[in-house]
């Protein structure tokens, strides 16, 4: 493993967190394909015990999120993140668009949320470079501030 310091500030960290192997694989192909200037570095893990664990060992900038992950819901596995001390910009993927859950998943703090059915990849990048460039700015200014 790389560690923080060995790694580019142009690479991204991108953690995809879905149950579906084979829209993990897609979500990040389209990633690597389109991001290519930034050289992401793409994780998937397929529950959330698994993502947990990745995130105590390695620092990611940004988490994609399935919206149905099992049982549990976006708006659960966000705040899990976030209990267990993890920041990052969350942008929700689902099957199943609804703008209830979009409104809903805005309010509860993603940084986006996306229908799998309907991913336009020049929209859905340019999300994830803006929720990771905000995020950078606001963590330089804390690191300032400290």
């Amino acid at each position: 493993m790389e560690t923080k310091e060995k790694i580019k500030a142009s690479t991204i960290r991108v953690l995809i967190l879905d149950d579906d192997d084979d829209d993990s694989f897609i979500i990040k192909e389209l990633v690597e394909e389109h991001m290519k200037h930034e050289e992401p570095e793409v994780i998937i893990a397929n529950n959330l015990d698994a993502a947990l664990e990745l995130c105590y060992k390695e620092e990611f900038d940004i988490c994609l999120l399935d919206y149905r992950l099992g049982k549990r819901d976006g708006i659960r596995v966000l705040h899990s993140f976030r209990e267990a001390g993890f920041i990052f910009p969350i942008i929700f993927l689902t099957g199943q668009g609804d703008e209830n859950v979009a409104v809903h998943a805005m309010k509860s703090g993603a940084a986006d949320y996306f229908p799998k059915g309907d991913l336009v990849a020049t929209e859905f990048v340019k999300s994830i470079r803006a929720a990771v460039r905000t995020h950078r700015s606001m963590q330089s200014i804390e690191d300032f501030l400290v």
